[in-house]
């Protein structure tokens, strides 16, 4: 392996103890070898740093163990910090309970040189039903499934695309997913272009895939399966079970950090200052994808709740407009709730009116 890596494996960790191991080792038995990983702990409070460490000798020193020095609350933080200190020309992010498959890295980064992309997409790849940390999961826990889209638009070859409004279609018509793990990009589109995760609990994979889609000169999709998804782990953020009052603080922060986020990168992007429109159906698009769980919280709450409980959890955050966008928030969410229960009413009308 040469001085400077070829890829660097990116993995934020946080309470993986059941699951790194297989993880790790998924890596170790690749068939291409030049490469680091790059782990970084959020503050664990199992074993799963102990776990990692007894892998380093296995790895000849290309392994590191990385740390924050307070929980951030998701993968985006311990994600930033791992591509910081990466060397290799590439970077792949994976999930710390996820697998790949032996090939996995020597076919994205063979594809990746031979068509000179910035960005690999691999539209297919398996889940893995068992809860267990299998090293080699058998057949039957296996399920073969497009991450994102239509089926019959999936590529059957590789496909090189280089029109920035084309990829914004495609990622407002979910055939570009969106979970980071499906990437494998230059580390210098990340460097050159500033491209971060946001410091959020959940969607942060939203916002980077939309930033290295605006930046990618050369994007490739590949109909190749290399990824293993693990879909039942219950010690995922985003399955943890919380009070009604914090489940709705939880959604209700990830929406506004993600709209200023957003809002700040279309101002910095020349493409979206010259598309406004983008811009609106971004924002549209990323408040259906996490307001419908504040949507479903209504339910449980008057909008007096809902403005109470809000107003003192964006008050450390948002300070003397705190009270304005818990005002907004509340009252947005009333009338999109009630929009819900006309379009219901006249459903259940018409139905009656046709039987």
């Amino acid at each position: 392996m040469s001085s400077t890596p070829a890829i660097s494996v990116v993995i934020p960790l946080y309470n993986a103890e059941k699951y790194i191991g297989a993880c790790l080792t998924s890596i170790l038995n690749q068939t291409f070898q030049d490469f680091e990983v790059i782990v970084v702990d959020d503050c664990s409070n199992d074993s799963s740093c102990a776990v990692v460490e007894s892998f380093i000798p296995k790895f000849d020193e290309r392994l590191k163990l990385l740390h924050t020095e307070k929980n951030s609350g998701g993968a985006g933080i311990p994600s930033n910090i791992g591509i910081e200190n990466a060397r290799g020309k590439y970077i792949y992010v994976m999930d710390d309970d996820d697998l790949i498959l032996d090939a996995t890295l020597e076919t994205l980064y063979k594809s990746a040189e031979d068509f000179q992309a910035d960005v690999v997409f691999m539209e297919r790849g398996y889940l893995l039903e068992s809860e267990e940390g299998k090293i080699n999961p058998d057949e039957k826990d296996l399920k073969l499934q497009a991450w994102m889209g239509k089926i019959d638009n999936l590529v059957e070859e590789p496909e090189l695309e280089n029109e920035t409004d084309a990829l914004i279609e495609s990622f407002l018509q979910i055939e570009i997913g969106w979970p980071i793990w499906q990437k494998f990009f230059l580390r210098d589109i990340v460097t050159e272009n500033k491209i971060i995760f946001p410091d959020m609990p959940t969607s942060q994979d939203w916002i980077f895939t939309l930033q290295l889609i605006s930046n990618a000169k050369r994007f490739l999709r590949v109909p190749y399966p290399l990824y293993i998804y693990r879909k039942n782990n219950s010690d995922s953020v985003c399955r943890t079970a919380r009070s009604t009052d914090d489940e709705l603080i939880f959604w209700i922060k990830t929406h506004l950090e993600g709209v200023k986020f957003l809002t700040n990168f279309f101002n910095s992007q020349s493409f979206f200052k010259s598309n406004m429109h983008y811009q609106k159906v971004l924002l549209e698009m990323w408040e259906k994808t996490n307001y419908k769980n504040v949507m479903k919280l209504m339910i449980k709450m008057t909008p007096d709740e809902m403005y109470s409980i809000l107003q003192k959890a964006l008050a450390e955050k948002f300070g003397d407009n705190a009270n304005l966008l818990a005002y907004l928030c509340t009252s947005l969410t009333a009338y999109k709730f009630q929009l819900t229960i006309e379009k219901f009413k006249n459903e259940v009308m018409e139905q009656k009116s046709n039987s």
